[in-house]
Parts: structure tokens; sequence; C-alpha cells
């Protein structure tokens, strides 16, 4: 979508939103300044964020992020298979469809000094649980 945003300190790797504002409707997983990766979720009215140490992402590495999204319940996010962060705050949020998805295939390098490319993603239908890490990846 054109009016998705990917350039600045922090772009956007995949996400439903306009990445402008961490406050608008959708969801987004995108590389922050320090090498850290990061994530948003948004009805129109509330927010979550987290924020990945910084150097996670720019140590030259291949990684695995997972964001699981129960919606009106909780959020789990993993990195390299591990539980980072289990986020309640999504806990009766309304909709965040917005018809709309965009993924960075070419590589995000910008202002966050991280240089990626996306190889798999993978949208399930079900929250994602640790026990069905070996037949995702």
């Amino acid at each position: 979508a054109e009016n998705f945003y990917t350039g600045g300190s922090d772009p956007a790797i995949v996400s439903n939103k306009n990445w402008n504002s961490g406050s608008y409707v959708g969801w987004v997983i995108a590389a922050g300044g320090n090498g850290r990766w990061q994530w948003n979720y948004a009805d129109g009215s509330a927010r979550c964020d987290y924020d990945g140490p910084g150097g996670q992402l720019n140590d030259g590495e291949w990684h695995h992020i997972v964001a699981s999204h129960e919606f009106g319940n909780r959020a789990q996010l993993f990195f390299d298979g591990m539980l980072v962060s289990s986020q309640t705050c999504i806990t009766g949020m309304g909709s965040i469809a917005t018809g709309e998805f965009c993924e960075d295939r070419g590589g995000v390098s910008s202002a966050s000094g991280i240089a990626s490319k996306l190889e798999r993603l993978r949208a399930l239908a079900l929250p994602y649980r640790l026990k069905h890490l070996s037949s995702i990846i």
C-alpha cells in the first residue's frame, strides 16, 4: 500500500498498518535504531509496544521472529525460538484489521543500521505455541 512507512529510523519489516504513527490501527514488526527489533499493535484508541534489546538484529546472523496475536486476549513475542514477551495490553482491544499487508522483501537498511532480507514469511490462522516451533521453521 502506498501509505506504508518504510523509511526513517524504524522501518517496517512486515506490517498491516500505516507505520507513520504507532497509534494507527494495525500491527508492525520493525527494525529499530541500534540494531533492535520492535513490535507495535494498536486499535486506534489504545496501543501496545515492545522494543527488543539493541544489537539483536545487526549481528550478521539469521533470526526467527514471531508475533502471535490472540485477538482480544494477549500477544506473545518470540525471538530465535525463545519467548521474550507476553503482552496482555491487547486484552479488550478492538479490531486491528486494515485490509492491507506490507512486507519488505528488498531489505531494511536505512538509518536503522540493519541490512536485512526476509526469507520466509508465514501467516497462520491459529495462535503460535512454542511447541510448534520445529514444524514452523
